[in-house]
């Protein structure tokens, strides 16, 4: 399937607060190919991520309504069972981040982002199991938009004045909040919630930067969290309770497995690399022949992070690698696949031995380290495997499987199952997402 971007996600009152041709700069063509990060905790038993319910639809009655965004778990994800599937929020008044593990796996923390203030009027789906844990103030800030706290949720902590480390030209005119939310990995639990600062702008920003692109990454030891926003990347301190902004464009972060190098995204055209390393300590830039695809950045190691190129306009996918310190080291051409249609650069994600490499575009593609062909699994035109995930052991990958569907005048896309597979290409399991309309 051919996830068509002409509609926006959902439709809102104001033109330019809906998802269109523009997200932050980069052209809409990558966003076709592109779904909300998944996460397997670090001993693979649980999968945790975020769906859009419904991921788009268009015609019929319901292009203004907005989408219930859902957090969900699968538990025991070694064996996947659809019993074992769990909803830990759903609100159709927020906007949910792709979730992320601390790197002791005892937590995993996203954001909660207030829709814009003149989205059409909604109610709130039913609140999830109250937290347990209080947590404490510690500074006076800006009153949270009420729809970001749950009932039992933890009094957010509130941080210092954010100090601007690096002074870019991005701005804004109404810097927005937004809620950092930590649960615990075993129970599912919230343990804490972080008041921070969270910035999209109207001209230049749409409302799927923060589902299709982000979600947060723990720095050194888990006391840093980083995320991006319009203003650039910020960081907050958990142990000081403080927090900084890089203020220069910054987009799709991804942290090496060590946490101390931050990847990104840095052009308006989605043509620039930037690394924040070795110690998050100074700025590398380097420009690149092609867009980078928003889910084309992967760390093989510590000092190696892949980068998936092209694949538009009839030119050659690449697969470029560099050292983390911009170093340039070398560049796998993927010449089995030119996107005719110009609709999508596709996604990457590499096994832990680097081994085995899988690409999304018309096909899924599994590639060997040095970019051959093994194998490939051909999808219909109504269906679309999107986000491939590796366990932490190597051995499968899981992917959101979103299926098109039509009824009278209304046609929809949502994400209908996840789908894991082998290294052979081979499916083995497949776990049936519940509709809204199912829940009890």
């Amino acid at each position: 399937m051919v996830r068509s971007m002409n509609r926006p996600l959902w439709k809102l009152t104001g033109p330019a607060l809906a998802v269109g041709i523009i997200i932050a700069g980069l052209l809409w063509q990558i966003l076709a190919c592109t779904e909300s990060p998944m996460a397997f905790s670090p001993d693979g038993k649980n999968l945790v991520f975020t769906i859009l319910e419904p991921y788009e639809s268009s015609g019929g009655n319901n292009d203004n309504a907005p989408p219930l965004c859902r957090l969900m778990v699968l538990a025991n994800a070694a064996t996947p069972d659809a019993q074992n599937l769990r909803i830990l929020e759903e609100r159709s008044n927020l906007m949910l981040t792709g979730p992320t593990f601390s790197p002791d796996g005892k937590q995993f923390c996203y954001l909660r982002i207030t829709l814009p203030k003149d989205s059409p009027a909604i109610t709130p789906a039913a609140p999830t199991a109250p937290a347990t844990t209080p947590a404490t103030s510690a500074a006076t800030s800006p009153a949270l938009p009420p729809e970001l706290i749950f009932p039992g949720d933890p009094k957010p902590i509130t941080l210092a004045a954010t100090e601007t480390i690096d002074t870019g030209n991005m701005t804004a005119e109404n810097p927005g909040q937004a809620l950092l939310v930590f649960r615990d990995a075993a129970t599912f639990s919230i343990l804490s919630t972080v008041q921070v600062e969270f910035t999209l702008d109207e001209k230049d920003d749409s409302l799927a930067h923060p589902y299709l692109t982000l979600r947060p990454q723990y720095g050194p030891e888990g006391n840093i969290i980083f995320y991006t926003d319009h203003l650039g990347l910020h960081g907050v301190n958990l142990k000081e309770q403080s927090s900084f902004l890089i203020n220069r464009r910054a987009m799709c972060p991804a942290v090496s497995p060590d946490h101390k190098t931050i990847a990104f995204i840095g052009s308006k055209k989605g043509d620039s690399l930037v690394l924040f390393s070795p110690e998050l300590t100074s700025l590398t830039e380097r420009f690149l022949p092609e867009m980078v695809s928003p889910s084309g950045l992967f760390w093989l190691n510590n000092d190696t992070l892949a980068v998936l190129i092209g694949g538009a306009k009839n030119n050659d996918q690449k697969i470029m690698l560099f050292a983390n310190d911009g170093k340039p080291l070398r560049t796998l051409n993927l010449p089995e696949f030119k996107d005719t249609q110009d609709e999508k650069i596709g996604e990457l994600a590499i096994a832990p031995d680097g081994r085995l490499i899988v690409c999304y575009n018309t096909f899924v593609r599994f590639f060997d380290a040095s970019g051959k062909l093994l194998h490939e699994v051909p999808l219909d035109e109504n269906t679309l495997l999107a986000q491939p995930t590796f366990t932490p052991d190597g051995t499968r990958i899981a992917f959101k499987e979103l299926t098109k569907t039509k009824s009278g005048e209304t046609e929809t896309t949502r994400v209908f199952a996840l789908v894991f597979y082998n290294l052979d290409a081979q499916e083995l399991s497949r776990i049936p997402l519940p509709q809204p309309q199912a829940l009890p």
